[in-house]
């Protein structure tokens, strides 16, 4: 039995049939949310409980709201729900939002970079991490903890980051034109979804956590790209460096206003401070399409 949470979602819906075309052999249960609720526990008595594999994409991921607990409290439900073993692999998308916070961004993301993060997006996938190692430890099944960096594709939700990012370029936002000096990891929706595939038939022998990102680029060099495929010329208005050098000094601060601002105000701040200074740019380890606009 395989069991895949969010698996008619942005990712979801492209990794499925992969699956289902790999495993043909093998039952494929979704958890999605119409059906189920991993924080409420709706419908969870009606999953299996002894799954082989779990491939567990559901997750709160509009950084724009508060509510992110099913990030956390639903990964904590659905462990406590399924009877994991030896003979089980997890496998979690968690996301490299854990290391907005990083203050030192000349060097790119590794395996051996320290989480850091800074808004409740962040911590609720870094918390998902640590009850996952604490689980898989006691309970002795394989994970592997795959941190994404944006994905990008066809169908994204509406309110999505790169959808944001069109909208400016529609409205001619002087925002969509400022040379953004921040770079961040990217990755295609039906890479991530083969690269799911291949990492599901290579459990580790306790856990592993794998930092992801096919290309990055800075935040001018997407706006760019969407400028020029709505047939628009791009005209770059230049920034002067210490004014970019003031907003990445003052980003270590950012985190001491997420109780004070409202989720959707201090998004657009969050935003903000990790396209100006680098903290989510990944070492290149998956081959993959390189950004365009779809």
């Amino acid at each position: 039995m395989i069991l895949i949470t969010g698996g008619t979602g942005f990712i979801g819906s492209q990794l499925t049939p992969l699956i289902k075309n790999k495993y043909k052999k093998e039952k494929v249960f979704l958890l999605n949310e119409g059906k189920h609720n991993l924080v409420t526990k709706k419908g969870l008595s009606k999953v299996p409980k002894n799954p082989r594999l779990v491939i567990h994409l559901a997750a709160a991921t509009d950084t724009s709201k508060a509510d992110q607990r099913c990030n956390d409290i639903g990964t904590k439900n659905l462990l406590e729900h399924l009877k994991l073993d030896k003979n089980s692999h997890f496998v979690f998308t968690s996301s490299l939002a854990i290391y907005a916070g990083r203050k030192n961004c000349k060097k790119a993301i590794d395996g051996k970079t320290k989480p850091s993060p800074n808004n409740g997006y962040g911590y609720t996938k870094l918390i998902a991490e640590k009850i996952l190692i604490k689980a898989a430890k006691d309970r002795k099944f394989k994970l592997t903890i795959l941190r994404l960096p944006t994905v990008w594709g066809d169908n994204p939700r509406k309110n999505s980051f790169l959808n944001f990012l069109k909208g400016l370029v529609k409205t001619n936002s002087i925002f969509s034109r400022l040379n953004w000096t921040g770079k961040t990891g990217l990755i295609n929706v039906d890479d991530i979804s083969k690269y799911l595939v291949n990492v599901s038939q290579k459990p580790p022998k306790t856990y592993q956590i794998i930092p992801l990102a096919v290309q990055n680029l800075t935040l001018a060099e997407i706006f760019k790209i969407l400028t020029e495929a709505q047939g628009k010329k791009y005209k770059q208005i230049k920034v002067p460096s210490f004014i970019w050098n003031i907003a990445i000094s003052l980003s270590p601060y950012l985190k001491y206003f997420e109780s004070i601002l409202p989720a959707s105000i201090y998004n657009y701040f969050w935003r903000a401070s990790i396209v100006v200074s680098s903290p989510l740019w990944c070492k290149v380890n998956v081959k993959g399409r390189k950004f365009s606009s779809i």
